[in-house]
C-alpha cells in the first residue's frame, strides 16, 4: 500500500478520484459519517502507515517552529496569535485527512481484494482455454479462434480444411438394379434423391441410414467390402413421367370427348422417363427433374409426395426458343432457390424464374451436349478476366503488298495534291501496333454470384455471367486431349476448373490468366486453355467421368470406371519438381478409395463438412458401359 502524502492527498487513483470528485465543502464530514456507519470488520488500519505519517506531521510542526524563531521578536505576539489560529485549522485538516486516509485504506483493501480475485479467475480461465488450445488447431485465416467457440458443423468444416490425410470408409449401401444417372440433396444433407434408368424418384432418409436402421442382408453384400454393412432407409418414390394435356389426349384417341374428362372415365397409361437431371429445395419441399421431351417437371416432397405441382414446358420438334426440346441432362438451383439453370441435350442452357414459371435468359453459344453446370462457390471476391489478342488471325495493320501497289498508280511528289490526300489517308487508316505493345489486353470483372460454369460433352467449357446470354469466356479442347468432357468442377478458391478427359486425365487449368484467342477453329473467340497440371492415371482405369473437390484445397476426387482415387495435388508439385517432401514415400500422388470398382461413374459427391462422400454408377446417356449395382455412402475421418 502506497503512502498518502498530506501535499499530494487528492492524487489518488482513478476508482478513488471518482468517489471524491462532486463534493461539496462538507466533504471531510461526509467521509466521517460513512467512516462511521462501515462495520468494523471492513476496515484494518495499517499502524506502520500512521506512524509514518505522525512522523512526518511532526517534522512539519519543527519546520513550522524553527521558521518562527528566525522571525523579529516585535511580530512574534502576531505570529503566535496567527500560529495559534493556524495549528487549530491544522489540527481539523489533519483529522480530516486522517479519515481520508482510513477511508482511502480501506477502499484500496477491498479494491486489491477484488483484483486478487479477477486475476485468480483470469488465470484460472486462461489455463482451461491454453489446455483446449493444445489439442485442438486454430483456423487458418481466422483471428486465432479456437474450435471449441465453434458449432460442431463448423468445427468438422475446419478441420477438413486444414487435414493432410483423409481415412475414407464405406459403410451404406443403396442396393440399385438400374444405372444411376443422377443424385440430389437437400440441407444436412437429410434426405437424398436418386433418378435411374427405370424411370423413378427414390426419397432416402440419409440420417435414418448412417445410423444403420436398415442392415443389409448377406445376399445384397456379398459383392461389397466388409465394411458396408447398412443400408439405405428409403422413405417414398414415385415416376418420373411425361404430363399429358387433354388435347394430346383427345389427338391419341379420337373417340374421347371433353365431357369423358368431367365424368373421370378417361384413363392412360403414364410415359416414364429415365431421369437425367434432379434438383431438389434444401429444406425438401419440392424438387425438379428433367423429361426426355426437354420439359422439367416441380414435384412436391412433404404434402402429396410426387404430385406435379407445376410444368415447365418443352419447345416444339423443330425450335427451342420456347423451352428445351431435348432431353435435360442438368439441373441447378442458384442459392436463392427462386430461379434454376436447365441444361439440355439441345445444346442450349436455360435460366428459369420459379416465380412465373418462364424462362428469364436463354444462353446461346454452346457447341456440345450440356453435360455439367455449376455456379462458382459462394463466398469470394468477384473474377476478373484477362485477354490477350496478340495471337488474333485478324490482322491489325494493312499489309506491306497493298501499300506498294498503291504507290504503282502515279502517285509521285509531282503532284500538289499528293501531299495533302496522302496526309488524309494516314489520318482516316487505322494506326498499325507498334513493337513498343505488341498485343492488346484488356480485362472484365463480373459478381461472383452471377457467374457460373458449363461443360458439354465434346470437351469445350464456357464461363458464363448469368445476367448476360452469351459466355464472358469459351475454352476449347489443349492439343494432344480428346474432344470429351463428362465432369468438370470448380475448386475452393474459384480460379481453378478441372475437366475430366476420356484418356485417363484430369486437366488444371486457371482462368485468371490471360486468355489467347485460338487461331484455329470456326469459333474467333474461343480461347486457348491455360493447363497447369495433366493428372494422369492408368489408362486402364478408362474415362475420368466424375470429379469433386474436398474442403481441403490440396486434394481432388477422381471417378472412373475401375476406382475412386483421392489426389493430392501437393505431392504431385512435391514429384514433379523432385523434392523430398513425401514421408510416406508414395510412388504416385493419389490413393484408392475401397467400395467402388467395375462401372462408369456418374455422381461423386462430398457434403460441406467433409465427414461424408456418396457415388453413384451410370452413363447418363452418353455410351454404352458397365455400372454398379449400388449407390455408395462413405464415411471420412480427418487427420493431420
Amino acid at each position: 500500500m502506497t503512502s498518502i502524502e498530506q501535499d499530494d492527498m487528492f492524487n489518488i487513483p482513478d476508482n478513488d478520484e471518482q468517489m471524491l470528485d462532486g463534493n461539496d465543502e462538507d466533504e471531510g464530514n461526509n467521509l466521517n459519517s460513512e467512516y462511521n456507519n462501515m462495520e468494523d470488520d471492513e476496515i484494518e488500519l495499517d499502524q506502520d502507515q500512521e506512524q509514518e505519517q505522525e512522523q512526518e506531521q511532526d517534522e512539519d510542526d519543527d519546520d513550522e517552529e524553527d521558521d518562527d524563531d528566525q522571525d523579529d521578536q516585535d511580530d512574534e505576539d502576531d505570529d503566535d496569535d496567527e500560529m495559534n489560529g493556524e495549528d487549530e485549522d491544522d489540527d481539523e485538516e489533519q483529522e480530516e485527512d486522517d479519515d481520508d486516509a482510513k477511508f482511502m485504506d480501506a477502499q484500496e483493501n477491498q479494491d486489491e481484494q477484488t483484483e486478487e480475485t479477477e486475476e485468480t479467475e483470469e488465470t484460472t480461465e486462461n489455463g482451461a482455454q491454453d489446455s483446449n488450445n493444445t489439442n485442438q488447431p486454430h483456423i487458418k485465416g481466422e483471428d486465432n479462434e479456437t474450435l471449441s467457440n465453434l458449432s460442431f458443423r463448423e468445427q468438422c468444416t475446419t478441420k477438413a480444411r486444414i487435414a493432410t490425410q483423409f481415412d475414407t470408409t464405406p459403410s451404406v449401401a443403396f442396393p440399385y438394379t438400374s444405372q444411376v444417372h443422377a443424385l440430389a440433396f437437400t440441407e444436412g444433407p437429410k434426405w437424398i434423391l436418386t433418378g435411374g434408368e427405370d424411370g423413378f424418384i427414390r426419397k432416402y432418409d440419409f440420417i435414418s441410414s448412417i445410423e444403420g436402421k436398415a442392415p443389409l442382408t448377406m445376399a445384397q453384400k456379398h459383392n461389397l467390402v466388409d465394411s458396408v454393412t447398412k443400408a439405405g432407409v428409403i422413405s417414398s418414390y414415385w415416376e418420373n413421367e411425361q404430363p399429358v394435356s387433354k388435347k394430346e389426349l383427345m389427338a391419341s384417341n379420337p373417340k374421347l370427348k371433353m365431357s369423358d374428362f368431367s365424368t373421370g372415365s378417361v384413363t392412360y397409361e403414364p410415359k416414364v422417363n429415365p431421369v437425367y437431371a434432379l434438383d431438389a429445395e434444401r429444406n425438401g419441399y419440392w424438387c425438379l427433374s428433367g423429361l426426355l421431351s426437354g420439359g422439367i417437371s416441380l414435384y412436391t416432397m412433404r404434402y402429396n409426395e410426387g404430385a406435379i405441382h407445376h410444368y415447365f414446358h418443352h419447345g416444339s420438334k423443330n425450335d427451342n426458343t420456347n423451352g428445351h426440346n431435348d432431353a435435360v441432362s442438368v439441373i441447378r438451383l442458384n442459392t436463392e432457390q427462386d430461379k434454376f439453370l436447365s441444361g439440355s441435350w439441345d445444346k442450349s442452357i436455360r435460366q428459369w424464374d420459379l416465380n412465373t414459371g418462364k424462362t428469364t435468359t436463354r444462353f446461346e453459344g454452346c457447341t456440345g451436349q450440356i453435360s455439367n453446370i455449376q455456379y462458382r462457390p459462394l463466398g469470394l471476391t468477384d473474377l476478373t478476366l484477362d485477354f490477350s489478342d496478340d495471337s488474333d488471325p485478324q490482322p491489325l495493320s494493312e499489309p506491306k503488298e497493298k501499300e506498294d501497289i498503291d504507290s504503282l498508280f502515279g502517285d509521285s511528289d509531282e503532284d500538289p495534291n499528293n501531299a495533302e490526300r496522302k496526309s488524309d489517308e494516314t489520318r482516316d487508316k487505322p494506326q498499325p501496333k507498334t513493337s513498343t505493345n505488341p498485343s492488346k489486353a484488356s480485362n472484365r470483372t463480373f459478381k461472383n454470384e452471377n457467374v457460373f460454369m458449363s461443360s458439354t460433352i465434346n470437351g469445350t467449357i464456357n464461363i458464363w455471367d448469368a445476367r448476360t446470354p452469351k459466355a464472358v469466356l469459351k475454352l476449347g479442347v489443349s492439343e494432344g486431349i480428346p474432344p470429351w468432357c463428362m465432369s468438370s468442377t470448380w475448386s475452393n478458391s474459384g480460379d481453378l476448373i478441372y475437366a475430366g478427359r476420356r484418356n485417363s486425365t484430369v486437366e488444371e487449368f486457371s482462368i485468371r490468366m490471360p486468355h489467347k484467342r485460338a487461331v484455329l477453329g470456326s469459333s474467333k473467340s474461343t480461347m486457348v486453355p491455360n493447363v497447369l497440371k495433366l493428372l494422369q492415371f492408368p489408362k486402364i482405369s478408362g474415362p475420368v467421368s466424375a470429379l469433386s473437390t474436398m474442403p481441403n484445397d490440396d486434394f481432388l476426387l477422381c471417378g472412373s470406371n475401375d476406382n475412386i482415387r483421392l489426389y493430392n495435388l501437393n505431392l504431385y508439385d512435391n514429384l514433379a519438381l523432385g523434392t523430398t517432401a513425401n514421408p510416406k514415400n508414395q510412388a504416385t500422388p493419389f490413393l484408392i478409395i475401397p467400395g467402388h470398382h467395375g462401372g462408369i461413374l456418374s455422381n461423386l459427391h462430398v457434403d460441406e463438412t467433409g465427414r461424408f462422400m456418396v457415388s453413384a454408377s451410370g452413363n447418363r446417356g452418353w455410351g454404352h458401359t458397365n455400372h454398379t449395382d449400388a449407390i455408395l455412402v462413405y464415411e471420412i475421418d480427418f487427420e493431420g
